[in-house]
Protein backbone atom coordinates (compact mmCIF):
# COMPACT_ATOMS: atom_id res chain seq x y z
CA UNK A 1 0.00 0.00 0.00
CA UNK A 2 2.78 2.55 0.60
CA UNK A 3 4.32 2.02 -2.78
CA UNK A 4 1.24 3.22 -3.95
CA UNK A 5 0.21 6.16 -1.58
CA UNK A 6 4.18 7.69 -2.10
CA UNK A 7 4.10 7.77 -5.65
CA UNK A 8 0.17 9.02 -5.44
CA UNK A 9 1.23 11.97 -2.63
CA UNK A 10 4.18 13.08 -4.69
CA UNK A 11 1.87 13.21 -8.11
CA UNK A 12 -0.90 15.36 -5.75
CA UNK A 13 1.57 17.49 -4.79
CA UNK A 14 3.45 18.21 -8.26
CA UNK A 15 0.26 18.87 -9.32
CA UNK A 16 -0.88 21.10 -6.78
CA UNK A 17 2.07 23.31 -8.06
CA UNK A 18 1.72 23.14 -11.23
CA UNK A 19 -2.07 24.53 -10.84
CA UNK A 20 -1.09 27.50 -8.64
CA UNK A 21 1.87 28.46 -10.97
CA UNK A 22 -0.01 27.75 -14.42
CA UNK A 23 -0.56 30.90 -17.00
CA UNK A 24 -4.73 31.58 -16.87
CA UNK A 25 -6.75 32.87 -19.63
CA UNK A 26 -7.39 36.22 -19.65
CA UNK A 27 -8.66 38.60 -21.94
CA UNK A 28 -6.46 41.13 -24.02
CA UNK A 29 -5.74 44.00 -22.18
CA UNK A 30 -7.11 42.72 -18.84
CA UNK A 31 -5.87 43.35 -15.63
CA UNK A 32 -6.81 42.63 -12.11
CA UNK A 33 -5.12 44.39 -9.21
CA UNK A 34 -7.49 43.13 -6.51
CA UNK A 35 -6.37 40.73 -4.04
CA UNK A 36 -2.65 40.56 -4.74
CA UNK A 37 -3.16 39.29 -8.08
CA UNK A 38 -2.53 40.90 -11.21
CA UNK A 39 -3.23 38.99 -14.59
CA UNK A 40 -1.69 39.98 -17.72
CA UNK A 41 -2.75 38.60 -21.28
CA UNK A 42 0.28 36.97 -23.11
CA UNK A 43 -1.09 36.27 -26.07
CA UNK A 44 -3.43 33.49 -25.79
CA UNK A 45 -2.82 33.25 -22.36
CA UNK A 46 -2.26 35.85 -19.36
CA UNK A 47 0.39 35.81 -16.55
CA UNK A 48 -0.50 35.58 -12.79
CA UNK A 49 1.66 37.64 -10.74
CA UNK A 50 0.18 36.72 -6.87
CA UNK A 51 1.86 38.38 -4.44
CA UNK A 52 1.75 35.27 -1.45
CA UNK A 53 3.31 33.11 -4.20
CA UNK A 54 6.45 35.78 -5.05
CA UNK A 55 6.92 35.45 -1.30
CA UNK A 56 6.91 31.85 -1.61
CA UNK A 57 9.29 31.20 -3.90
CA UNK A 58 11.94 33.48 -2.44
CA UNK A 59 11.38 31.10 0.62
CA UNK A 60 12.07 28.57 -1.53
CA UNK A 61 14.99 27.26 -2.05
CA UNK A 62 16.69 28.48 -4.85
CA UNK A 63 17.62 25.49 -6.97
CA UNK A 64 14.03 24.61 -6.79
CA UNK A 65 13.10 27.56 -8.18
CA UNK A 66 15.17 27.34 -11.26
CA UNK A 67 14.33 23.85 -11.79
CA UNK A 68 10.54 23.90 -11.81
CA UNK A 69 10.68 25.63 -15.28
CA UNK A 70 13.00 23.22 -16.85
CA UNK A 71 15.96 25.43 -16.33
CA UNK A 72 19.21 23.89 -16.42
CA UNK A 73 21.60 26.93 -15.38
CA UNK A 74 24.31 26.12 -12.92
CA UNK A 75 22.79 27.69 -10.19
CA UNK A 76 26.19 27.15 -7.96
CA UNK A 77 27.48 30.13 -9.66
CA UNK A 78 26.40 33.88 -9.40
CA UNK A 79 27.22 37.53 -9.00
CA UNK A 80 23.67 38.06 -7.08
CA UNK A 81 22.05 36.57 -4.59
CA UNK A 82 19.42 33.29 -6.24
CA UNK A 83 17.20 34.49 -3.59
CA UNK A 84 16.52 37.31 -5.44
CA UNK A 85 15.62 35.91 -8.74
CA UNK A 86 11.87 35.51 -9.03
CA UNK A 87 8.90 33.86 -11.55
CA UNK A 88 7.86 36.34 -13.66
CA UNK A 89 4.97 33.79 -14.60
CA UNK A 90 5.57 32.07 -17.63
CA UNK A 91 8.28 29.57 -17.86
CA UNK A 92 11.37 29.32 -19.59
CA UNK A 93 10.36 29.69 -23.61
CA UNK A 94 6.65 31.03 -22.33
CA UNK A 95 7.57 34.33 -23.72
CA UNK A 96 9.23 32.65 -26.59
CA UNK A 97 11.95 34.59 -28.45
CA UNK A 98 12.40 34.78 -32.25
CA UNK A 99 15.02 33.15 -33.53
CA UNK A 100 14.56 33.37 -37.36
CA UNK A 101 13.05 36.56 -38.07
CA UNK A 102 11.22 37.66 -41.14
CA UNK A 103 11.07 41.11 -42.40
CA UNK A 104 8.49 43.05 -44.58
CA UNK A 105 7.95 46.24 -46.46
CA UNK A 106 6.96 49.61 -44.66
CA UNK A 107 3.79 49.59 -46.91
CA UNK A 108 3.42 46.31 -46.35
CA UNK A 109 3.32 46.78 -42.30
CA UNK A 110 1.01 50.16 -42.23
CA UNK A 111 -1.15 47.67 -42.50
CA UNK A 112 -1.49 46.38 -38.65
CA UNK A 113 1.07 48.84 -37.57
CA UNK A 114 0.14 51.82 -35.65
CA UNK A 115 2.08 55.23 -36.22
CA UNK A 116 2.39 56.17 -32.88
CA UNK A 117 3.46 53.24 -31.66
CA UNK A 118 7.32 52.67 -30.61
CA UNK A 119 9.93 50.28 -31.65
CA UNK A 120 13.87 49.73 -31.91
CA UNK A 121 15.66 50.86 -34.91
CA UNK A 122 19.11 49.48 -35.91
CA UNK A 123 21.13 51.08 -38.49
CA UNK A 124 24.10 49.69 -39.84
CA UNK A 125 25.15 51.21 -43.28
CA UNK A 126 22.79 51.41 -45.65
CA UNK A 127 20.39 48.82 -43.97
CA UNK A 128 18.01 49.74 -41.69
CA UNK A 129 15.97 47.56 -39.60
CA UNK A 130 13.05 48.02 -36.91
CA UNK A 131 11.32 46.29 -34.22
CA UNK A 132 8.30 47.06 -33.14
CA UNK A 133 7.07 47.41 -29.30
CA UNK A 134 3.76 45.48 -30.36
CA UNK A 135 5.55 42.47 -31.32
CA UNK A 136 8.15 42.86 -29.00
CA UNK A 137 5.83 43.04 -26.20
CA UNK A 138 5.45 38.65 -26.89
CA UNK A 139 8.90 37.85 -28.04
CA UNK A 140 11.22 40.21 -25.71
CA UNK A 141 14.00 39.22 -27.73
CA UNK A 142 14.76 38.77 -31.72
CA UNK A 143 17.46 36.74 -32.54
CA UNK A 144 19.27 38.50 -35.89
CA UNK A 145 21.71 38.82 -38.42
CA UNK A 146 22.58 42.16 -39.84
CA UNK A 147 25.28 42.50 -42.66
CA UNK A 148 26.92 39.44 -41.29
CA UNK A 149 26.50 40.07 -37.74
CA UNK A 150 24.95 38.63 -35.27
CA UNK A 151 23.05 40.85 -32.88
CA UNK A 152 20.27 40.52 -30.06
CA UNK A 153 17.59 42.79 -30.31
CA UNK A 154 15.93 43.10 -26.73
CA UNK A 155 13.35 44.87 -25.21
CA UNK A 156 11.82 44.41 -21.33
CA UNK A 157 8.50 45.37 -20.70
CA UNK A 158 8.76 45.78 -17.57
CA UNK A 159 11.20 47.90 -17.25
CA UNK A 160 11.39 49.95 -20.73
CA UNK A 161 14.52 48.77 -21.27
CA UNK A 162 15.81 48.56 -25.08
CA UNK A 163 19.43 47.39 -25.44
CA UNK A 164 20.58 45.73 -29.06
CA UNK A 165 23.36 43.60 -28.03
CA UNK A 166 26.64 41.84 -30.32
CA UNK A 167 25.70 38.25 -29.53
CA UNK A 168 28.59 36.66 -31.25
CA UNK A 169 27.84 33.01 -31.81
CA UNK A 170 25.13 33.08 -28.79
CA UNK A 171 21.71 32.12 -29.37
CA UNK A 172 19.08 33.75 -26.50
CA UNK A 173 15.90 32.93 -24.90
CA UNK A 174 13.56 34.39 -22.20
CA UNK A 175 14.02 32.41 -18.75
CA UNK A 176 10.92 33.37 -16.77
CA UNK A 177 13.05 34.61 -13.97
CA UNK A 178 13.29 38.10 -13.50
CA UNK A 179 16.01 40.26 -11.35
CA UNK A 180 15.16 43.86 -10.05
CA UNK A 181 11.98 43.37 -12.34
CA UNK A 182 14.01 42.85 -15.27
CA UNK A 183 13.91 40.01 -17.96
CA UNK A 184 16.22 37.72 -17.53
CA UNK A 185 17.89 36.22 -20.65
CA UNK A 186 19.08 32.59 -21.16
CA UNK A 187 22.11 31.55 -23.92
CA UNK A 188 21.16 28.30 -25.50
CA UNK A 189 24.39 26.59 -24.84
CA UNK A 190 25.01 26.61 -21.02
CA UNK A 191 21.46 28.24 -19.94
CA UNK A 192 23.28 30.91 -18.00
CA UNK A 193 20.82 33.62 -17.27
CA UNK A 194 21.65 37.04 -18.39
CA UNK A 195 21.33 40.77 -16.85
CA UNK A 196 19.11 42.13 -20.04
CA UNK A 197 20.12 45.51 -18.80
CA UNK A 198 23.20 45.38 -17.65
CA UNK A 199 23.94 42.76 -20.67
CA UNK A 200 26.15 40.49 -17.67
CA UNK A 201 25.92 37.05 -17.05
CA UNK A 202 24.75 36.55 -13.44
CA UNK A 203 23.84 33.00 -12.82
CA UNK A 204 25.46 29.98 -14.32
CA UNK A 205 28.83 29.18 -16.11
CA UNK A 206 29.54 32.14 -18.20
CA UNK A 207 28.81 34.52 -15.05
CA UNK A 208 31.19 37.86 -15.13
CA UNK A 209 30.69 37.51 -18.93
CA UNK A 210 29.42 40.85 -20.58
CA UNK A 211 27.62 41.15 -23.88
CA UNK A 212 28.93 44.40 -26.24
CA UNK A 213 26.15 46.83 -26.14
CA UNK A 214 25.39 48.07 -29.75
CA UNK A 215 23.58 51.82 -30.28
CA UNK A 216 20.01 51.30 -29.92
CA UNK A 217 17.18 54.09 -30.49
CA UNK A 218 13.45 54.02 -30.07
CA UNK A 219 11.19 56.00 -32.09
CA UNK A 220 7.59 55.42 -33.82
CA UNK A 221 6.17 53.93 -37.15
CA UNK A 222 5.59 57.13 -38.58
CA UNK A 223 9.30 58.78 -37.71
CA UNK A 224 10.51 55.56 -39.97
CA UNK A 225 7.70 55.95 -42.45
CA UNK A 226 9.57 59.09 -42.66
CA UNK A 227 12.80 58.92 -42.43
CA UNK A 228 13.66 55.38 -43.67
CA UNK A 229 11.16 54.41 -46.16
CA UNK A 230 13.06 51.25 -47.49
CA UNK A 231 13.36 50.21 -43.76
CA UNK A 232 12.92 46.60 -43.19
CA UNK A 233 10.12 45.84 -40.43
CA UNK A 234 9.72 43.21 -38.64
CA UNK A 235 7.27 40.81 -39.64
CA UNK A 236 3.87 39.91 -38.07
CA UNK A 237 4.26 36.48 -39.19
CA UNK A 238 6.18 35.20 -36.46
CA UNK A 239 5.03 31.42 -36.39
CA UNK A 240 3.24 32.34 -32.95
CA UNK A 241 -0.46 33.07 -32.26
CA UNK A 242 -0.04 36.40 -30.94
CA UNK A 243 -2.57 39.59 -31.02
CA UNK A 244 -0.07 42.19 -31.84
CA UNK A 245 -2.82 44.75 -32.24
CA UNK A 246 -2.88 45.00 -28.16
CA UNK A 247 -0.72 45.51 -25.68
CA UNK A 248 -0.63 42.71 -22.59
CA UNK A 249 0.58 45.06 -20.67
CA UNK A 250 -2.12 48.01 -20.42
CA UNK A 251 -1.69 50.97 -18.64
CA UNK A 252 1.43 49.70 -17.35
CA UNK A 253 4.04 52.62 -19.00
CA UNK A 254 2.20 55.35 -18.13
CA UNK A 255 1.02 54.66 -13.85
CA UNK A 256 3.29 54.59 -10.90
CA UNK A 257 3.16 51.09 -10.04
CA UNK A 258 5.67 48.24 -9.87
CA UNK A 259 4.27 44.53 -10.67
CA UNK A 260 7.95 43.47 -8.66
CA UNK A 261 9.76 44.88 -5.40
CA UNK A 262 13.03 46.63 -6.12
CA UNK A 263 15.69 47.76 -3.97
CA UNK A 264 16.16 50.85 -4.92
CA UNK A 265 13.55 53.59 -4.86
CA UNK A 266 15.13 56.63 -5.86
CA UNK A 267 12.29 59.18 -5.88
CA UNK A 268 14.48 61.63 -7.94
CA UNK A 269 12.32 60.94 -10.81
CA UNK A 270 9.03 59.46 -11.95
CA UNK A 271 9.79 55.72 -11.77
CA UNK A 272 8.79 55.25 -15.19
CA UNK A 273 10.60 58.32 -16.77
CA UNK A 274 12.50 57.00 -19.56
CA UNK A 275 16.22 58.36 -19.77
CA UNK A 276 18.75 57.24 -22.79
CA UNK A 277 21.80 56.54 -20.74
CA UNK A 278 25.07 55.52 -21.73
CA UNK A 279 28.29 53.77 -20.22
CA UNK A 280 30.91 56.46 -20.27
CA UNK A 281 33.52 54.28 -18.23
CA UNK A 282 34.30 51.94 -15.47
CA UNK A 283 32.75 54.61 -13.11
CA UNK A 284 30.43 57.22 -14.41
CA UNK A 285 27.02 57.16 -16.78
CA UNK A 286 25.44 59.94 -17.93
CA UNK A 287 21.74 59.76 -19.03
CA UNK A 288 19.20 62.09 -20.40
CA UNK A 289 15.74 62.65 -19.93
CA UNK A 290 14.08 61.48 -23.14
CA UNK A 291 10.83 63.62 -23.48
CA UNK A 292 12.97 66.84 -22.52
CA UNK A 293 16.29 66.09 -24.86
CA UNK A 294 13.53 65.36 -27.52
CA UNK A 295 11.87 68.91 -27.25
CA UNK A 296 15.41 70.47 -26.81
CA UNK A 297 17.47 68.71 -29.10
CA UNK A 298 20.80 69.36 -27.91
CA UNK A 299 22.08 68.75 -24.30
CA UNK A 300 25.61 68.45 -22.73
CA UNK A 301 27.02 66.63 -18.93
CA UNK A 302 30.15 67.24 -17.57
CA UNK A 303 32.01 65.35 -14.95
CA UNK A 304 35.67 64.93 -14.22
CA UNK A 305 36.86 66.81 -17.23
CA UNK A 306 34.37 64.83 -19.68
CA UNK A 307 31.99 66.51 -21.28
CA UNK A 308 29.12 64.18 -22.54
CA UNK A 309 26.99 65.83 -25.40
CA UNK A 310 23.35 64.30 -26.70
CA UNK A 311 22.11 65.72 -30.10
CA UNK A 312 18.52 64.77 -31.71
CA UNK A 313 18.75 64.74 -35.36
CA UNK A 314 15.58 65.98 -37.14
CA UNK A 315 14.16 61.70 -37.02
CA UNK A 316 13.92 61.81 -33.30
CA UNK A 317 17.45 59.81 -33.48
CA UNK A 318 19.59 60.44 -30.31
CA UNK A 319 23.16 60.32 -30.45
CA UNK A 320 25.99 60.67 -27.76
CA UNK A 321 29.27 61.55 -28.32
CA UNK A 322 31.99 62.10 -25.75
CA UNK A 323 33.71 65.45 -26.84
CA UNK A 324 36.72 64.99 -24.50
CA UNK A 325 37.61 62.54 -26.75
CA UNK A 326 35.39 62.53 -30.16
CA UNK A 327 34.12 59.10 -29.26
CA UNK A 328 30.71 58.08 -29.94
CA UNK A 329 28.67 56.35 -26.96
CA UNK A 330 26.20 53.19 -27.70
CA UNK A 331 23.11 54.34 -25.36
CA UNK A 332 20.70 52.22 -24.39
CA UNK A 333 16.83 53.28 -23.03
CA UNK A 334 15.47 52.55 -19.64
CA UNK A 335 12.83 53.54 -16.83
CA UNK A 336 14.42 55.56 -14.23
CA UNK A 337 13.96 53.00 -11.76
CA UNK A 338 15.50 50.32 -13.41
CA UNK A 339 18.62 52.87 -14.45
CA UNK A 340 19.03 53.48 -10.34
CA UNK A 341 18.29 49.59 -9.44
CA UNK A 342 21.13 47.96 -11.48
CA UNK A 343 24.09 49.97 -12.15
CA UNK A 344 26.32 51.10 -9.18
CA UNK A 345 27.84 53.49 -11.16
CA UNK A 346 28.44 57.14 -10.30
CA UNK A 347 25.12 58.98 -12.18
CA UNK A 348 24.98 62.50 -14.13
CA UNK A 349 21.81 63.13 -15.24
CA UNK A 350 20.17 65.82 -17.63
CA UNK A 351 16.91 67.35 -17.69
CA UNK A 352 14.99 70.39 -18.58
Amino acid sequence: MKKILIPLLAFLIAFGIYFLFTVYKQAPGDQNVSGGVIILDEGDVGIERNSDVLQAQRDAEPEMAFSNINLKTNTAISSIPLANVLGGGPAKDGIPAITEPGFVSVQAAEEWLDDEGLGIIYVDGEMVRYYPYAILYRHEIVNDQVNGKNIAVTFCPLCGSALIFDRGEDVFGVSGKLWESNLLMYDEQTESLWSQIRGEAVVGDRTGEVLEVLDANIITFAEVKKAYPEAEILSNDTGYDRDYGVTPYGDYETNDALYFDVSDENEAFSKKELFYVVHVDEDFMAGFMRADLLVAGEAEVEHGGQVIRAQVDEDGIITVTNVSTNEQLPGLITMWFSWVTHFEKERVVWSL
